[in-house]
């Protein structure tokens, strides 16, 4: 308790804390105020790493699979180990294993390696010794039972092009996303880490051309670029506050679009990133609609959404959900995507990394917004607010079909602008509604229990559910 106590005395007497990774600041936020952090992702020597990639890996008739780190349980060196015991001797695979730990771990691994030559135990290693050792393996895994933080040794493999197998836990799954530049497996389940190395294994050369190393690497020049400008921050003020660096650029932006100054903006924005949702509350409230028209009305002419949608597709949370979503849509190799009610753009400027994303949204200042901030951020991204003849491969609508008069209506104009086998990924707050969520519309019963069955009514065939923090994703594929 002791501990604890004076390291939250520690945080809380700083004037800036840099959690390295999102994951890390979602437990701070227990502990300390949200507005004195910054996510910082430590960045490594790429330079180092790109001789890596010239070294030529010695061409054998089995996988290499390597495992560097810690030899302790909630590293999961032991789950590793099990795993490989129930692979077929047939297979031609090896684990490698590098690291050291407690004594009788050690012993039970060297065991384990006497007792199957397949496992080639080396020990304690030296960081200079990595570059050697990345280009000795094909095939990184990290099994982690516990909640990494952020795991720098993915960084390391990652540039130097080396195939990660790891858990699904922690800092870990916002630096790989499934299938795309690497794979994940879920977190303390020998069986599914069985498969995944058996299918990264089994298909190896096809697997290593296709995935991209590049995503999520972060280059030391960068990180100390970023550093320099935090405590460059620090020192020209000492009354600074995490809410002024992190949401800088959002507030000079919104700022210029509405012609208002930075502090009216940034204590708007600061007060609904604490109450979300605030500003709309707020302006619904006080505007009143009451009909249709007034409420198409009130959506063309608020700034409201501009304010609580910045506000709230910068949490971690938002994060998330668009991490999984891409996951989703890599599954189904989707390469057009529609953001439907994509509000400012955080969801559809994160897909546009990976595919072709188009921002709908009603004609409104939100729209014209988007299009302003995608233009001042040098980014080609359509924003429509009609749809016309393009079809899509995917369509993503969150939060959306509980402020709309008539959902069905827009349930089956995605049908029309899907191509076959299309993708729809969309959620419902139907009832939640009330003095709490004054902008969400009340729906008639027969939507909120049997929504799925409507949305196949409409040509549709659900698929499952994902669950999202807060919410979750129904996926329906277009018949």
């Amino acid at each position: 308790k002791m501990r604890k106590k004076y390291f939250i005395n520690i945080l809380n007497n700083a004037n800036f804390i840099l959690p390295n990774s999102y994951y890390t600041e979602h437990f701070y936020r227990k502990l300390v105020s949200q507005q004195k952090m910054l996510v910082h992702y430590p960045g490594i020597n790429m330079k180092y790493f790109d001789e890596i990639k010239k070294i030529q890996r010695k061409q054998d008739n089995f996988i290499k699979i390597g495992y560097i780190g810690s030899l302790s349980k909630e590293k999961g060196i032991i789950l590793l180990l099990d795993t490989f015991k129930k692979i077929s001797l047939k297979k031609n695979i090896r684990l490698y294993i590098y690291g050291h730990g407690k004594i009788m771990t050690e012993k039970f691994i060297k065991e384990s390696a006497s007792n199957d030559k397949r496992i080639l135990f080396f020990g304690k290693y030296d960081h200079k010794d990595i570059k050697n050792i990345l280009s000795s393996i094909d095939i990184l895994i990290v099994p982690s039972i516990w909640e990494e933080a952020y795991g720098l040794v993915i960084l390391e493999a990652l540039a130097a092009n080396v195939t990660i197998i790891a858990s699904d836990t922690g800092g870990i799954s916002e630096r790989i996303i499934d299938g795309y530049n690497g794979f994940l497996f879920n977190k303390g389940d020998v069986t599914h880490l069985k498969e995944k190395i058996e299918y990264v294994s089994n298909n190896y050369s096809t697997i290593q051309k296709s995935l991209n190393f590049k995503m999520s690497q972060v280059d030391i020049k960068k990180d100390i670029e970023k550093l320099l400008k935090v405590y460059n921050y620090i020192i020209k003020s000492q009354n600074c506050d995490f809410f002024n660096y992190k949401f800088d650029e959002d507030i000079k932006l919104i700022s210029s679009f509405l012609n208002k100054d930075f502090k009216t903006i940034r204590e708007k924005l600061f007060v609904d990133f604490l109450n979300p949702g605030f500003d709309i509350k707020k302006s619904w409230n006080k505007f009143a609609p009451k009909n249709k028209e007034e409420i198409q009305k009130y959506y063309s002419s608020t700034e409201s959404f501009i304010i609580s949608l910045t506000a709230i597709y910068k949490t971690y949370d938002r994060f998330i959900w668009r991490k999984k979503a891409v996951e989703i849509f890599l599954k189904f190799n989707v390469n057009t995507i529609l953001d439907f009610g994509g509000g400012v753009g955080y969801d559809t400027e994160y897909f546009f990394k990976f595919f072709g994303a188009t921002l709908y949204e009603l004609p409104s200042l939100t729209a014209k917004f988007a299009k302003f901030r995608f233009k001042r951020l040098n980014l080609d991204i359509p924003v429509i607010t009609s749809l016309k003849e393009e079809l899509f491969d995917a369509i993503y609508c969150t939060e959306v079909l509980e402020h709309l008069v008539d959902p069905q209506q827009t349930l089956k104009l995605f049908h029309k602008y899907l191509k076959k086998n299309g993708v729809l990924i969309v959620t419902h707050s139907f009832e939640l509604v009330g003095e709490e969520y004054p902008s969400h519309l009340q729906q008639k019963a027969e939507l909120i229990k049997n929504f799925i069955l409507i949305v196949e009514n409409f040509g549709f065939k659900f698929l499952n559910h994902e669950k999202v923090p807060g919410n979750k994703f129904y996926i329906f594929k277009k018949l």
